[in-house]
């Protein structure tokens, strides 16, 4: 009988496991780690009274949506997932907020702020990429969205016109330089 060598799996992939297009959109969510009590039921009855842990949780919601919220204690995977998030939180920031907040953006009112806030919208990148049916909740959210979807337009330097101005000045550099040049004297030896 022959002896069948062990077939390698690490070269096919299962669409199942693939995590990079499950995740494609984590930049969007509000993720918030924080520490809750939870009681132990183990070293209570051991003690005879209630003993609580300080457990490490996560929130994460989806923005404009106050029904989809996950709360849960904050798992390996989660803390690997939303890795900036964790290093904020462990870093001891309040907020573990990653974009453009809000109150940032000069265009932005502090009531507007408040009002997005209680919705799950706290980054101008949230913003911009909540749905239109989260805007149905808000007058004058399509203009906002706008705003900000050109706010984020300018700053990424993906600007048409802000590319245009970087080579018309590339352009005026390189002229200036070549008239400097031309301007030098020259460093020939002179013979008398």
């Amino acid at each position: 009988m022959d002896s069948l060598a062990p077939t390698d799996w690490t070269s096919v992939k299962d669409p199942q496991f693939d995590t990079e297009p499950r995740y494609a959109m984590d930049s969007k969510l509000h993720v918030q780690f924080y520490i809750r009590p939870v009681l132990s039921e183990t070293k209570s009855e051991e003690a005879q009274r209630p003993i609580f842990l300080d457990i490490e949780h996560v929130r994460i919601l989806v923005p404009g949506d106050k029904l989809n919220i996950i709360d849960r204690i904050a798992s390996p995977d989660d803390k690997a997932r939303f890795a900036d998030h964790y290093k904020k939180f462990k870093a001891g920031i309040g907020e573990q907020i990653v974009g453009t907040r809000l109150e940032a953006v000069p265009w932005m009112t502090r009531s507007k702020v408040e009002e997005y806030k209680y919705f799950g919208i706290f980054t101008v990148e949230q913003l911009a990429s909540a749905s239109d049916e989260t805007g149905q909740k808000f007058p004058g959210f399509q203009a906002d969205k706008q705003k900000a979807l050109k706010f984020l337009d300018a700053t990424t330097g993906t600007n048409a016109q802000l590319d245009e101005l970087r080579k018309q000045v590339a352009e005026l550099t390189a002229k200036l330089s070549n008239q400097n040049v031309a301007k030098e004297p020259s460093k020939a030896p002179v013979k008398a």
